[in-house]
């Protein structure tokens, strides 16, 4: 099921008051346009009627794809210091949603369900691109940490994280760079050498580098 609701709110560039239908939840199986609008990049982009500027309706969803095994629980961007906290709230909430108040029909839906917690819509699309392409998205924090380290997307710092646009047969598409996507299978082949970074970048549903680099309120 998925669920949009009429809400107002102030743009971020001029603050005049809009409203807009945004969602809070969102069955990726059964709303393949919003799962093709996630994907694109273009999922709940507004412009505003004052000054006409485009901005993103950054605001907390649910996605969900039983098909896919994946449910994501979005938050705003700006929240991220507070993973440590929000982190908890899907292993909560798909307790009481999925085990505690399910029929049994729904609890074999929720079994083997990969629960994550990500940080703006930039995240979510990329859980999404990578689940639908059935790769390993801790593989791929992986990846990330050791492109950090080497300099490519400059100093090790969480506004310099690279986020998969794209994926394709043969590639990871990081903005304007392209990697093999043999090079995640081959950590996947040599995971004692990669061991340290793999358990650095889990640990709860907020799989992600800034897991090293973002302290996280208490």
């Amino acid at each position: 099921m998925s669920t949009f609701i009429e809400k107002t709110f102030p743009c971020p560039h001029c603050e005049a008051e809009q409203t807009a239908t945004v969602a809070i939840s969102i069955n990726g199986e059964r709303h393949g346009e919003v799962h093709a609008e996630i994907r694109s990049g273009l999922f709940q982009q507004a412009l505003c009627t004052a000054c006409e500027q485009r901005f993103e309706i950054d605001l907390p969803l649910v996605y969900m794809d039983f098909s896919k095994r994946v449910w994501v629980a979005m938050y705003p961007a700006a929240w991220e210091h507070k993973w440590r906290q929000l982190e908890r709230e899907p292993l909560r909430d798909f307790r009481v949603n999925m085990v505690e108040n399910a029929p049994p029909m729904v609890r074999e839906w929720g079994k083997g369900l990969e629960l994550r917690a990500v940080f703006g819509l930039a995240a979510l699309r990329e859980k999404v691109l990578l689940s639908d392409a059935e790769i390993d998205d801790a593989w791929v924090e992986v990846l990330k940490l050791d492109l950090m380290r080497s300099g490519r997307f400059g100093p090790l710092h969480p506004n310099n994280r690279p986020r998969v646009t794209q994926v394709d047969d043969k590639h990871l598409v990081f903005g304007n760079i392209k990697v093999q996507r043999t090079v995640v299978d081959d950590m996947m082949n040599e995971p004692v050498a990669w061991v340290r970074a793999h358990s650095s970048v889990m640990g709860g549903p907020y799989v992600d580098v800034g897991r090293l680099l973002i302290p996280g309120a208490p």
